[in-house]
């Protein structure tokens, strides 16, 4: 604590959606006399950025009069500001504040469409990557005249994810032709697979259901996998970049030539939408520069 005093900023909750009202409180311990002309401040800023691993090939000399392909990497960021705003909450314009405890509500709109807060560190080609979108919301008080504050608190805040699309199941079929080593045709397999909901919040369990019909093959299926992927698109400098992650699986007992699981009978996975290494459960992020998606597959 300074000889002035100090400075708290708190919020009603810690997590917005975009367009949603934030409201927040600044608390001011006053150890001196807070002089006319003072003033507190809001600033809102908002950071998306990433760096991507970029392989491209170029043809190099062989050594032996000739030339070869080499992949070559190389490091490309990406930087650009989501939210940039201030405002003003209090103006001591009237006389001066006397040593006390004070405190200034507040509230501002969050801007509609912005991503959700994400931070995630990852390899691309066995290098270091990540992308990041973060919010941060700070109070300064200033003195008349004064360049600089002398009283200030920071903190960050999340943003989730806005809902992209109806709440429901979502269904789709698969055809898969089925060969023997001696590529004979052994028939054909199709299956669908349902999510109960296109969207989930991190910590909830994921039901998929898959139906497969395997009575046109005349080849057992030895396993059935149900799988939770996690897709980060990156983009800069003109550039794109992919990282895919399993973030989880299930494995069931696969099924003999002509049976058929549908119905009552269809095979229901459990996939937790926890991070099966331990790390973090980031959200999905729609934003210009990241893009970060959940796939759930079923593979046979």
């Amino acid at each position: 604590m300074s000889s002035i005093g100090a400075m708290f900023l708190n919020l009603n909750k810690p997590c917005y959606s975009p367009g949603t009202q934030v409201e927040g409180m600044i608390a001011l311990n006053l150890m001196a006399p807070l002089l006319q002309g003072s003033r507190i401040n809001i600033s809102i800023r908002g950071l998306e950025e990433n760096l991507l691993i970029h392989a491209y090939t170029v043809r190099v000399s062989d050594g032996e009069g000739g030339t070869r392909e080499e992949t070559k990497y190389k490091e490309l960021t990406a930087k650009q500001n989501i939210l940039s705003y201030d405002f003003v909450v209090f103006n001591n314009a009237s006389g001066s504040f006397m040593p006390g405890q004070y405190s200034f509500p507040f509230s501002f709109t969050l801007k509609s469409g912005i991503p959700s807060s994400f931070n995630s560190r990852f390899k691309m080609h066995e290098r270091d990557a990540y992308a990041k979108v973060n919010y941060t919301l700070s109070a300064t008080l200033m003195i008349a005249g004064g360049g600089k504050p002398i009283l200030s608190a920071s903190r960050e805040f999340f943003v989730n994810q806005v809902r992209t699309g109806e709440v429901g199941a979502r269904s789709n079929i698969t055809k898969t032709k089925v060969s023997s080593f001696c590529c004979l045709s052994k028939g054909e397999v199709s299956f669908a697979a349902h999510i109960e909901k296109p969207e989930y919040t991190a910590g909830e369990n994921a039901y998929m259901i898959a139906e497969v019909d395997n009575s046109q093959c005349k080849a057992d299926i030895k396993a059935i996998r149900g799988i939770l992927k996690q897709t980060i698109t990156l983009r800069a400098q003109g550039e794109t970049g992919t990282y895919e992650e399993t973030v989880r699986s299930q494995e069931v007992e696969g099924m003999v030539a002509g049976d058929v699981k549908k119905a009552q009978n269809s095979i229901r996975f459990k996939l937790p939408m926890s991070n099966i290494n331990g790390g973090p459960f980031q959200p999905s992020c729609q934003g210009a520069l990241i893009k970060s998606e959940y796939i759930l597959l079923v593979e046979l």
